[in-house]
């Protein structure tokens, strides 16, 4: 479709990206953002690791100090409704670039190739700092074009002093200097003057010093190679073919496309290469990857057209559908905006239990979720979270040896002064997901996301634990479907705890099958009157035919 005004595709992208902003919060990074917003609001820049009680005074500079402010005064202003909007504010403004950038590669409808590169964007759209680093990376991108078209020189410099700028807000504007670099190269093959293109290509570089923390952001980069080993994250790691096909697809593609106007655009094969070879050695730079690709699919389509005809150009159409549309059926069937957090995949739920019981003292907190902590619970200062920068190697690679045994772990957080943890049930990366399961700690707290287990030796939690403690409805110690043989093998005061720690467990984790199952059980056995409807209630939970059998064990056990 020959589209000269890129308001249509414009707005079908927005219309692709949009809802998905308005998603419940669920990036494990938002807190600590949060958490630093706050400080530098609070008593200005950061300079020290001032979130956390291990580290407490190790040198840190927040490679994002103006996003985390701006972040944090729009939350106190709207609340989580102002981080969804936010987020929006930022996509949308990348993609309104974006079209410029594919309009000007293509007057006669290459604004189309935003919608794609919207849909490529959505597994990692989330409310961080990077956002900055897209709108940096599409504005130097759509600048380049624009300059390419026009043979401006001032189009293209245009981009040192907003690279000085959106430093601050994210160390990503490093991937802006390196557009600029490639465009200004281009520039300077196409009409020889290679003095005055070097020197706006340094001065692209030298713009990502001017920022408070300078050479800090730029280290920040490497920083991460030590910590691809010690710490597994999956935004570090090299995506497979299987985890982002999209990614290897579209790279082959724009690629191709970029040969075939080599002599014309020899910019965009050394853009394609150089961020296609980033994207698959660490899966956070192939969605930057698919920012730079929109200029390159907007141009290369009619060149397919032109040498190949109409039937090529139809595929290579029917391709780049299917990448969009293919890997986020699933997310459109999952969408359920709300201007809440996600307590299915934040501690949300277990942050309550700490500030009901006031839970004070040197914790332990998983690396995914010590950024949330930080935030919702400023008084207490975390073990660890998601500002990898802000922690000595040594700490993460101690951490990861300790967590190869629950004893190695046990005897080293009790070195380190730790006197209660909130652990992951998921095992990810410094989460410390089933390796206190140990006679030293009791587990006091759990649902599907988390678990809070004390340390029994410390006089001051014994109050909590001999009332809290999970002893029956137990992670571990329960077999779900074992539970009516369990329940039947009990006396009455056994079953009586045992009910009482499901009514806890379903005071938090409410619908959760097997808790429903627990409480049919032991409501038959007790001969409650709530019994049947806790056991109706079980069967529209998971209304498969095992767990039928399973409620029918249970429905049949005899009075304690």
């Amino acid at each position: 479709m020959a589209v000269r005004n890129p308001l249509i595709p414009f707005l079908v992208a927005v219309g692709i990206v949009g809802p998905f902003a308005f998603a419940p919060v669920s990036e494990t990074d938002v807190g600590w953002h949060l958490a630093v917003g706050r400080w530098v609001v609070q008593h200005g820049s950061l300079t020290r690791n001032a979130l956390s009680w291990t580290y407490p005074d190790f040198p840190c500079r927040s490679t994002s100090w103006l996003f985390d402010p701006l972040l944090f005064l729009t939350y106190a202003r709207s609340g989580v409704w102002g981080i969804q909007a936010l987020t929006f504010a930022f996509v949308a403004a990348t993609l309104a670039a974006l079209a410029l950038a594919c309009v000007k590669a293509n007057p006669h409808g290459g604004a189309w190739a935003v919608p794609v590169t919207a849909a490529l964007l959505l597994p990692r759209q989330s409310p961080r700092a990077f956002l900055c680093s897209w709108l940096l990376l599409a504005l130097c991108t759509a600048l380049g074009v624009s300059a390419r078209r026009s043979l401006s020189y001032w189009t293209r410099a245009a981009c040192v002093p907003l690279i000085a700028l959106f430093s601050n807000f994210h160390s990503g504007a490093l991937f802006g200097a390196v557009a600029l670099g490639v465009y200004c190269a281009e520039a300077a093959y196409r009409s020889g003057r290679w003095r005055r293109e070097f020197l706006t290509a340094a001065a692209g570089a030298l713009a990502l010093l001017c920022n408070p923390g300078g050479l800090h952001n730029l280290l920040y980069a490497a920083h991460h190679l030590w910590l691809y080993d010690s710490m597994r994250l999956s935004e570090l790691q090299s995506p497979t073919l299987l985890s982002l096909p999209a990614f290897y697809a579209l790279a082959a593609v724009c690629l191709g496309l970029a040969w075939l106007r080599r002599k014309d655009a020899p910019g965009d094969v050394l853009l394609c290469l150089g961020f296609a070879l980033g994207g698959m050695w660490t899966a956070r730079v192939a969605f930057d990857f698919d920012i730079v690709a929109a200029p390159v699919l907007a141009a290369g389509v009619p060149v397919v057209l032109e040498k190949y005809g109409k039937r090529a150009q139809s595929l290579l159409i029917t391709l780049l559908a299917v990448l969009c549309i293919a890997p986020n059926v699933h997310r459109a069937q999952q969408l359920h905006p709300a201007a809440r957090w996600d307590e299915k995949a934040l501690p949300v739920r277990a942050t309550r239990f700490i500030q009901e019981h006031q839970l004070a003292g040197p914790l332990f907190n998983s690396f995914d979720e010590g950024g949330y902590l930080a935030f919702a619970l400023p008084e207490l200062p975390v073990f660890q979270d998601g500002r990898t920068q802000a922690y000595p190697p040594e700490f993460f690679m101690a951490l990861t040896r300790a967590g190869r045994t629950p004893e190695g772990f046990d005897a080293y957080l009790r070195n380190q002064g730790v006197t209660w943890a909130l652990t992951q049930t998921q095992d990810r990366p410094g989460s410390g997901s089933r390796l206190l399961e140990v006679p030293g700690w009791a587990l006091v707290y759990w649902d599907e996301q988390n678990e809070v287990l004390l340390r029994r030796d410390v006089p001051l939690f014994k109050p909590l634990i001999a009332a809290n403690e999970y002893l029956y409805f137990h992670p571990l110690k329960t077999d779900p479907t074992r539970v009516p043989e369990n329940v039947a093998a009990l006396a009455r005061p056994a079953l009586e705890q045992y009910l009482l720690e499901v009514k806890r467990f379903e005071a938090s984790t409410p619908d959760d099958p097997y808790a429903a199952l627990a409480h049919c059980a032991l409501g038959t056995r007790l001969r409650l009157s709530t019994a049947p409807g806790q056991c109706t209630h079980a069967l529209r939970l998971h209304p498969d035919m095992f767990f039928r059998k399973l409620v029918q064990r249970a429905q049949s056990l005899s009075g304690a």
